[in-house]
C-alpha cells in the first residue's frame, strides 16, 4: 500500500474519478482541476473564467464532466448556481440548468443527471433530474426539505436521498418521475438523522451515515427494497463517509475515536463487518474516500493541522 499526500491550498469536497481511473477532479479554493493520478501534475481547469466551480463528475464514458458552478449565465444581470457540462478536459463549457446544479450526478448510461436544486417552488434543497445533455428536468423528491444527498442505483432506474421532515432525517428511494417514493429508514424509538447514502455495486445494500440526537454518528446498512436495517459494526466512536468499492467486497470510510476526537483517520472494513484495516495514522483530517473505477486506489481529502488541505492517493498493490 501507498499512500501518496499532496497539499492543494483550498481543497475541499469529495474527489471524482475519470471512468478510466487515469485521474482525479479535484475541488481548489474557488475552482476545479483534473490532476494525473501517478504524478499529481494538473493537466486542466474546470469551470468558466472567474466562476465559483465546485462538485465535478464525471460521465461514464469519460467524455464530459458536469458541475455546479456559481456564475453570470446566458441571460443573467447577476451572477447565480447553475449546472454545467464540459467536455472533460473544460472546453465547452455549457449551463444546462439555473437551478443550483449541487453535486451533479451522471446516471449509469449517462442519459441523466441527478442533482440538487431549489425545486418548483424555488425553497429548500430537493432532488432534481435532468437529461444529460440539457433539456427536460423535473424535481423527484419525495417531499422533504433537505436533500443534499444522492447516490444512483447500479441500473440507473433509481435514486437513494436523504430527506428532513419533522421526525428527522431519514433515506428515501425514488425513480425518476418521482412518481414512486418510498421511505427506507426509519427509528420509532430514537430521533435520527441518516444521511450520505451509497449504494453497493450489486443493488442490494445502502451505505449510509446514521447521527444521533444525543450526538455520535455510525455506520448503517439497509435493505433498499424492504425496511431491514443493521449497523455495519461496532466501531468506537464517530463514522463518516462511508462508500463501496467497486466490486463491493469493501467499505472505505472516515472515522474519529473518542480518545482522539476530531483527529480523523480513513479506515477499511469489509461489506459484512469483518476485517478492519486502518489505513491513515496523521495528525489533523482524511476525508471523503472515493474509490478508483478498478478498484486499486482511494483519493481523499487531508487536512493537517496549521497546514494546507490538500487530498491523497492509496495505491494498493493487492486487495
Amino acid at each position: 500500500m501507498t499512500i501518496t499526500p499532496t497539499a492543494v491550498q483550498g481543497t475541499s469536497g469529495r474527489p471524482a474519478w475519470s471512468p478510466d481511473s487515469s485521474k482525479v477532479a479535484l475541488e481548489r479554493e474557488r475552482e476545479v482541476v483534473v490532476v494525473d493520478r501517478h504524478d499529481q501534475s494538473a493537466e486542466s481547469r474546470i469551470g468558466p473564467e472567474g466562476a465559483w466551480v465546485t462538485n465535478p463528475s464525471f460521465s461514464p464514458d469519460g467524455s464530459k464532466i458536469a458541475y455546479a458552478a456559481y456564475s453570470r449565465g446566458p441571460g443573467q444581470d447577476l451572477p447565480d448556481w447553475g449546472l454545467y457540462v464540459a467536455r472533460a478536459d473544460g472546453s465547452e463549457p455549457r449551463q444546462i440548468s439555473k437551478n443550483l446544479g449541487w453535486k451533479p450526478e451522471f446516471s449509469q448510461d449517462g442519459s441523466l443527471i441527478a442533482f440538487t436544486g431549489s425545486g418548483d417552488d424555488g425553497r429548500g434543497y430537493h432532488l432534481t433530474v435532468i437529461e444529460g445533455s440539457g433539456g427536460r428536468e423535473r424535481t423527484v423528491s419525495p417531499g422533504g426539505t433537505f436533500e443534499t444527498d444522492h447516490c444512483w442505483d447500479p441500473k440507473g432506474q433509481e435514486i437513494v436521498t436523504h430527506s428532513a421532515g419533522e421526525d428527522g432525517t431519514h433515506l428515501w428511494v425514488t425513480d425518476t418521475t418521482g412518481a414512486k417514493s418510498r421511505q427506507i429508514t426509519f427509528d420509532p424509538e430514537i430521533p435520527t438523522f441518516d444521511m450520505n447514502p451509497h449504494w453497493s455495486p450489486q443493488g442490494d445494500r445502502i451505505v449510509f451515515e446514521r447521527h444521533y440526537w444525543g450526538g455520535g454518528s455510525d455506520l448503517h446498512l439497509v435493505d433498499p427494497y424492504g425496511d431491514e436495517t443493521s449497523m455495519l459494526a461496532a466501531l468506537p466512536g464517530n463514522q463518516y463517509d462511508p462508500v463501496f468499492s467497486p466490486d463491493g467486497k469493501w467499505i472505505a470510510f472516515a472515522g474519529e475515536t473518542a480518545a482522539d476526537p476530531g483527529n480523523i483517520d480513513l479506515y477499511l472494513i469489509r461489506s459484512d463487518g469483518t476485517d478492519l484495516k486502518r489505513l491513515t495514522d496523521a495528525p489533523g483530517q482524511e476525508l471523503r474516500p472515493s474509490w478508483s473505477p478498478d478498484g486499486q486506489a482511494l483519493a481523499y481529502l487531508t487536512r493537517p493541522p496549521g497546514g494546507d488541505d490538500g487530498y491523497g492517493i492509496i495505491e494498493f498493490s493487492t486487495q
